[in-house]
Order: structure tokens, then C-alpha cells, then sequence
């Protein structure tokens, strides 16, 4: 077994208040950048208020699937973040995990460390999810007396021939509402569990807050010793506007004390400033890996771009060294969603992505995929007229394209939660959009929710009748995408869910986690199911995608060409749409000589954008010639130097 060494206790007092925290047993969501406004909810329609799930023993019965209690929560906030991974599967050794808060206050009566709700515990199973280990206590706020665990998150690693649990979690004293910074540990069958703590992040002589629920972690091998380390969203003492984009690391090697930084890739200075302390340029999505090795980054954001776009864009860092050091930021061309949305008829400039659910993941051969929620907000439409949709954003490796595929319409809401005061308060993870891969790479699984049954009273207030989770699945080999289908298609309704970053190669019994309130009976179900302060099952469902086969045609897209910057200098973005064909794309002179081939080759259908280098052409008239599905189109690009 390894040696482990002794933590060092530190006495550290916190002056940071933060107003997220209003009592004792009472907490609120955490802060988020800046949301879309959402028109008002009344409730569900009046023949669905006294709808009721059937439930036994250990499971709950919808229509169409068993969702089995595994589990219970104080409160649903152990899951209830977008920029965490709570919920993970390894194929290789077939094992199932999740981490997660204990079940009781700490004013209840009997609460003890196998029960609070400020201590973390790790849930391993090795059957998909069916039968689950007895919990293992990874932090105990008795025995270390930092505080209480939040938003915890976890991934497996390798090391000596095994698998091992790293995870992280932020701390807080909820009593005073202060956040005492992060524990980071291990725990396996071999090596026993063990943790460090990081109360601030230390760059050189600029000392940083940790960020509350956006955290993301990684273990690894390095030689006959492990690493684990954690990534967050950092924010300078003092709430400074302009050096709050700051993502930092902390790092530990055999559980040594916590090394910390800002790698000089990820500085305040690629973001767009804020105006106001309530909101933060940028979120993190999550860490990823691929197969190489190679560890990525992916971040949702104000991106600094040329030409300036102030809006959220997806980009992604690279590390080929275990997070020593990390790559610039590969972001999404600047006007890729207004481009997007031009090309569907709609205003460009109230076409965005916004600060909502979004994911990614990472292929083998280097190809990174997006999904994320695409909202239209012209407000001479009414809400109910507007555009939402949930799109698939890839980033080709070999050519350095980027291309976007409408996955399904969405309604644009979601379930919005109350607070203990029964107040409507903003939903974390809105629509719970996730992408996810099978281990062998030949499939891929898009997940969300939607609002069903949704009767407009008035231009700005609705009531729905539930809520239902859908998925796409992604074909590799034939590049197609499959539509959409509805898992649930019940009226029960479900929320805080995850899907495991990895899948089974068959797509069947695939383990999806959800929430529910504890409730009883006699209460109205809505009401309930929507206090996400109460008590919580956790539940989980297995549920199969494979009988999906029918693929659906290939649109006619119309071709929607843009150069910008047009006249250019040194580089143009050309936007368009295509549907799946061979497609070739070239630049001639005004004689038709053909200068260059940009591509040649079969393109998805959807929105694409590719850099094209003028670096070396000469002031004058160029062409970029477009040839798919047997037409051409043809637009004029102008170069000055």
C-alpha cells in the first residue's frame, strides 16, 4: 500500500459572505452567469395536478419505466450542477459510480457521519446499477472538521493495475455562510481513502477564491507515484470585474500538500470583462480524455475573438502532459450561432447560445463534439414563436472545421424549482443536456428533457403538462444522426438526471440517474416534485436505445454562404450550410484559375464554418466556389493588404 501522508491541519478564517446561503438547512442554488429570462410558470394543467406515481418499496412505476430507488438526499443540490460529474462509468472494469451528500440535516435527530448531509460518499456498482456496495464515506466533517461537503464530483483512473476513485468537493459553513475552499482525495480497495484540503488558489503573489460548483477532476500515474488534479473557476479577493474569467488548478502528488495556479493559457485576459460581480464571464463544462491520453478542457464563454463577438462560444484547452502544461483555446468561430440562425430565417443578432445546459466529449481521432441549447430572443415574437433547438457543435481535427447539426426543436422552458418560502427560483441545470460515447467510439448518445403538453395563458405565462427525457443517438460509421426518441413518455415528472460520460457498446441498459422529492400522497404533486430543498430519492432506470434503427433522410438544406471579414486580410470565415454529399470547396482568380482547394471531401449535414488563410494572396478579386449535391455556389471574396 502506499504511503500516505498526514494532512496538515490548517486554521484559516474565511471573510468572503456570500448571500447564497440564508440559514442553517436552507441552501439556495449557487450563483450562475447570466440567464435568459424565462416567461412565467403556473403550474401544470389542472387534470394533471393530482397525478401521482405509484410506488412500492424500492421502486417508482411510470408508463413506460422503472425508476428503482437506490438512494436518499437532504436536498437535491449533491446533483444539481451542470459543471460536475457526480455520476460515472467505467466499461473496462464495469463498474458504476457516483458520489453524493447524506440524507439528513445536521439538526436532525440520529444524524451521525453515515447520515449528514455535510458529509460525501462514494456508491460503487458493478452490474449496471442494479444491485449497488454499501456507501464509503470519502469526507467526514466529523473527523476533519473543514466544513461541510458540497457539490461533489469524481472520475476512475488507472493506477498499478487497478481502478481508483479521484474526487473533489467545495466546503462550506453554512451556519455563517462562509466557503472554506475544497477537499481533493482518493479512494480504492487498495489504497483506502484519503483527502487534502486547498483553501484558496495561490498564483505567485495573487490569491484567488475557489469557485462553488463548477469543478472538475482527474487521476492519473506518474511512475510509481498518482496525481490528482482538480480544475475550477477562480475569483480574485476584492471582486475585481476585470480578473475574474481566472480558471486555476490544484494539484496533489501522493496526497502531498495541495499545489495551486492559473495556467497562463487560461488568464482572465481570454475573456470579455462583466459589468457586475453577480455574473462571471465563462463556465467550465467539464475535463475530458482521449485515448492518447491527452486531457481537454471544455469551457463555455465570452471568448476575446476577432472579429469581436460578445457572446458565448464553446472552445476547448489541451494538456499532453497530465496538466502541466495547457494549450491555448480552440473556440468556436465568433459568429457561428448568429450565422446559424441567419441561415434559418432568423435575426442573427438575437440568435446566441447563452449560459445554459451544454456538454461535450472527445474521439480518438481527436474530434471534439458540443451540444448545447440554441435560443432565439427577438422580442417583437411572442416566447411561444421563437426558435430553441438543441445542436450538436463539432470540431473536425483533421481539418480544423467547425460545423453545427440540429438535433430536435425544444420547447425553451423547463421545470423551474421553489424554495423553502415556496418562491420560484432558477433551474441549475435547465434542460440537462448531455453527450455521451460508447467505450468503443462507434456510437454517441445526446440526452435532455423537455416540457410537454405546454398551453400558452398569456405571450408571458404558460402551464405544461410534465416533463419527459428524450435522446438522439449518432451513428460514427455512416456519420448520420438518428431522431430523436422519447425514453419516459409518462406523465411522471424527473429532474437533476445524468448520464455516464461512457457507455455500454450495446447501448441496452443504460444507466440514467434522476431525483424525486420525497413526498407525500396528499400533497399536490407538482408542488412537491419542484421543492428541491426537501428531502430526495435518488433514483436510477436502465433504459435501451438500440432499437433505434430508421435513420431519417437527409434534409435539402438551403446553401447559406458568409465571408467575414470580407474584404479580408490575412484570414476569412466562410459559413454555410450543406446536406451529407461530397463537397468541394476552392478559391479561384477573376481569370477561374483555381488558387487553392480548401476542401474535398463528405460533410454532415448542418451549419459549417471553416478559417480560410489569405495570407498569401495579393490585393484584389478572388472566388470561393462551393460544389455539392451537383450545384454551385459561388461568392465574391475581396483581399486587401
Amino acid at each position: 500500500m502506499k504511503k500516505f501522508y498526514k494532512i496538515l491541519t490548517i486554521a484559516f478564517t474565511l471573510t468572503l459572505a456570500v448571500n447564497m446561503l440564508k440559514a442553517a438547512n436552507d441552501e439556495p442554488l449557487p450563483k450562475r452567469a447570466h440567464y435568459y429570462q424565462q416567461p412565467t410558470c403556473l403550474g401544470v394543467i389542472d387534470n394533471y395536478d393530482k397525478f401521482s406515481p405509484k410506488v412500492s418499496n424500492n421502486k417508482i412505476l411510470a408508463e413506460e419505466l422503472v425508476w428503482y430507488k437506490i438512494d436518499s438526499l437532504a436536498n437535491s443540490l449533491s446533483y444539481h450542477s451542470r459543471s460536475t460529474t457526480p455520476f460515472v462509468y467505467s466499461a473496462k472494469y464495469k463498474l458504476l459510480g457516483t458520489i453524493k451528500r447524506g440524507d439528513r440535516n445536521p439538526d436532525e435527530q440520529g444524524v451521525n457521519e453515515t447520515n449528514t448531509k455535510n458529509n460525501l460518499f462514494l456508491r460503487l456498482s458493478q452490474d449496471l446499477g442494479k444491485t449497488w456496495a454499501k456507501p464509503v464515506v470519502l469526507y467526514d466533517e466529523f473527523k476533519y472538521k473543514y466544513g461541510g461537503g458540497r457539490y461533489p464530483t469524481m472520475n476512475f483512473f488507472e493506477f498499478e493495475n487497478g481502478i481508483h476513485v479521484a474526487w473533489t468537493a467545495s466546503l462550506v459553513n453554512e451556519a455563517a455562510g462562509e466557503w472554506k475552499g475544497y477537499v481533493i482525495g482518493l479512494s480504492s480497495n487498495s489504497l483506502g481513502t484519503e483527502l487534502q484540503l486547498s483553501t484558496k488558489c495561490n498564483d505567485g503573489n495573487n490569491v484567488y477564491e475557489w469557485g462553488v460548483s463548477d469543478a472538475s477532476v482527474a487521476g492519473f500515474e506518474k511512475g510509481a507515484a498518482f496525481g490528482l488534479y482538480g480544475i475550477n473557476g477562480v475569483t480574485p479577493q476584492g471582486g475585481s470585474l476585470t480578473n475574474n474569467g481566472n480558471i486555476g488548478y490544484r494539484y496533489t502528488e501522493d496526497l502531498m500538500p495541495v499545489k495551486t495556479g492559473i495556467p497562463e493559457n487560461w488568464k482572465t485576459s481570454i475573456f470579455y470583462p462583466v459589468d457586475t460581480v453577480a455574473s462571471v464571464p465563462k463556465e467550465l463544462i467539464g475535463i475530458r480524455f482521449r485515448k492518447n491520453g491527452d486531457w481537454y478542457l471544455g469551457v463555455n464563454g465570452n471568448f476575446v475573438t476577432n472579429p469581436e463577438v460578445k457572446a458565448a462560444k464553446v472552445g476547448f484547452s489541451i494538456s499532453t502532459d497530465k496538466g502541466q502544461t495547457w494549450g491555448k483555446f480552440i473556440v468556436n468561430p465568433p459568429n457561428l450561432y448568429k450565422e446559424y440562425g441567419a441561415s434559418l430565417g432568423l435575426n442573427p443578432d438575437s440568435c446566441f447560445i447563452g449560459y445554459h445546459s451544454k456538454d461535450f466529449t472527445v474521439m480518438e481521432n481527436g474530434d471534439v463534439w458540443f451540444v448545447v441549447l440554441f435560443l432565439e430572443s427577438n422580442a417583437a415574437k411572442a416566447y411561444s414563436d421563437r426558435t430553441f433547438q438543441v445542436l450538436a457543435v463539432k470540431y473536425e481535427n483533421a481539418s480544423a472545421k467547425w460545423s453545427i447539426t440540429k438535433l430536435a426543436d425544444v420547447e425553451g422552458l423547463w421545470v423551474n424549482f421553489l424554495d423553502d418560502q415556496g418562491r420560484s427560483v432558477a433551474s441549475g441545470s435547465d434542460i440537462e443536456l448531455e453527450i455521451s460515447k460508447t467505450a468503443d467510439e462507434k456510437k454517441l448518445v445526446v440526452k435532455w428533457l423537455d416540457l410537454l403538453g405546454v398551453e400558452w395563458v398569456n405571450e408571458n405565462s404558460y402551464r405544461y403538462q410534465t416533463n419527459d427525457m428524450f435522446v438522439t443517438v449518432y451513428d460514427v460509421a455512416s456519420g448520420k444522426w438518428y431522431p430523436a426518441q422519447n425514453l419516459t413518455s409518462d406523465n411522471l415528472l424527473i429532474r437533476d438526471t445524468h448520464m455516464p460520460e461512457e457507455l455500454p457498446n450495446d447501448l441496452t441498459n443504460i444507466p440514467i440517474m434522476g431525483l424525486h422529492t420525497i413526498f407525500d400522497e396528499t400533497e399536490n404533486y407538482n408542488t412537491a416534485f419542484r421543492q428541491y430543498l426537501r428531502k430526495q430519492w435518488v433514483l436510477l432506470a436502465n433504459v435501451n436505445v438500440s432499437q433505434v434503427t430508421s435513420v431519417e433522410e437527409p434534409k435539402d438544406l438551403p446553401v447559406f454562404v458568409n465571408l467575414y471579414p470580407n474584404p479580408a486580410n490575412n484570414e476569412t470565415i466562410l459559413s454555410f450550410n450543406a446536406t451529407s454529399a461530397n463537397t468541394k470547396i476552392f478559391i479561384t482568380d477573376a481569370l477561374g484559375k483555381v488558387i487553392s482547394t480548401i476542401y474535398d471531401g463528405i460533410l454532415a449535414d448542418g451549419m459549417h464554418s471553416i478559417n480560410i488563410n489569405t495570407a498569401g494572396l495579393l490585393t484584389g478579386t478572388y472566388y470561393i466556389n462551393i460544389i455539392s449535391n451537383n450545384k454551385i455556389q459561388t461568392r465574391i471574396l475581396n483581399v486587401i493588404k
